[in-house]
């Protein structure tokens, strides 16, 4: 053998615990990415039951989600004022969203709240 390697035999080795981790950090991260996805589609699908105009035709941003920790309730977003829904979404979003965001989430909690005045049993 010391024809074929200069060096002589190498003695075989299964690797280190180390050398798994990169593989094990992948995976986690896998399955984090993988359950974050399946959150977003679930609070997507509970505001769309609740509000079926929703304004969550796109992403879901942190803007959003600070409106619906706020007022996921149609009647308590009617009930916070239009400067008040526009300086959260403002400052959650980083100035990238405002009033155009605030009226949206408002329209939408204005048809559902028309929705939910209808007697039981009434056609939509």
């Amino acid at each position: 053998m010391p024809l074929a390697d200069p060096r002589g035999l190498q003695q075989p080795g299964l690797p280190g615990p180390g050398a798994a981790a990169p593989g094990r950090r992948v995976r986690a991260c896998g399955r984090l990415t993988e359950a974050a996805s399946k959150h977003k589609v679930r609070i997507k699908d509970l505001v769309r039951q609740l509000m079926p105009m929703t304004p969550l035709t796109g992403d879901l941003g942190k803007a959003d989600l600070a409106v619906l920790e706020r007022y996921a309730d149609p009647r308590l977003l009617l009930a916070a004022g239009d400067g008040e829904l526009t300086r959260l979404i403002t400052t959650v979003s980083g100035h990238q969203q405002g009033l155009q965001r605030a009226g949206r989430w408002r329209a939408a909690a204005a048809a559902a709240g028309r929705t939910l005045r209808r007697p039981p049993g009434r056609a939509l």
